[in-house]
C-alpha cells in the first residue's frame, strides 16, 4: 500500500487557518475530504482526511482533526474620564501569558494620566492573541472668573465666588462654602 503522512499544525487560534502536507509521495492521485486534488491545502479548525495511489500500490488514507482555541477576549478596566491631575490605573480582566500595551508596558496593569486611545495586546497560554482598545478622556476644565479688579493693596478685600452648581469647594484657606 502507499504511505501518507498529514503534517501540518493541528491547532489554530479562532477562525484562522494552516496549511496541511501530505508526505510519502509521489502520488499518482489525491482526494482530500474537501474535494482539493493537491499534495498541500489551507484549512480552518475541522476534520480532514485525504486519501492517495501510488503507481502499482493500493490506496492509502490518513485523516487529521484540527482543533480552535478560543481568541482571548481582554477588557480593559478603569474610569474612562479623569480630572487633569489625576492618574488612573488600566488593568485588564483576566490573567494571560504576556501583557503588551500601546505605552510599551508590559505588566497586565498601567498607570495612565493622559487623555489618549490605549490598546493592549495579550497572548494566552494557548499562544493565542486578543486585543482591546480604551479611550481615557479628561473632565472638561473649570472655569473660575476672578472679578475686573484683580489688583488691590495689603489690607484691601476682594470677593472671589465660584458657580453655584457645583459639587463641593474647597478655597486655599480651608472654607468650602460658594
Amino acid at each position: 500500500a502507499a504511505t501518507v503522512d498529514i503534517s501540518g499544525p493541528a491547532t489554530i487560534c479562532g477562525t484562522d487557518s494552516t496549511n496541511l502536507v501530505l508526505s510519502g509521495g509521489p502520488f499518482t492521485s489525491i482526494q482530500w475530504s474537501t474535494g482539493a486534488q493537491t499534495d498541500n491545502i489551507r484549512v480552518a479548525a475541522g476534520s480532514y482526511e485525504v486519501t492517495v495511489t501510488a503507481d502499482g500500490l493500493c490506496p492509502a488514507t490518513d485523516i487529521i482533526d484540527v482543533i480552535a482555541f478560543t481568541t482571548p477576549d481582554p477588557i480593559i478596566a478603569g474610569p474612562d474620564t479623569i480630572c487633569y491631575t489625576d492618574t488612573v490605573q488600566l488593568t485588564v480582566d483576566t490573567n494571560f501569558v504576556s501583557y503588551t500595551w500601546s505605552t510599551g508596558d508590559t505588566q497586565s496593569t498601567i498607570q495612565a494620566n493622559q487623555p489618549d486611545s490605549y490598546s493592549l495586546m495579550v497572548v494566552d497560554s494557548n499562544g493565542c492573541m486578543g486585543v482591546d482598545t480604551f479611550q481615557l478622556t479628561h473632565f472638561d476644565s473649570l472655569q473660575l472668573l476672578l472679578p475686573e479688579t484683580a489688583a488691590f493693596c495689603p489690607g484691601d478685600e476682594v470677593t472671589l465666588a465660584a458657580p453655584a452648581d457645583l459639587v463641593s469647594y474647597l478655597w486655599s484657606n480651608g472654607d468650602t462654602t460658594v
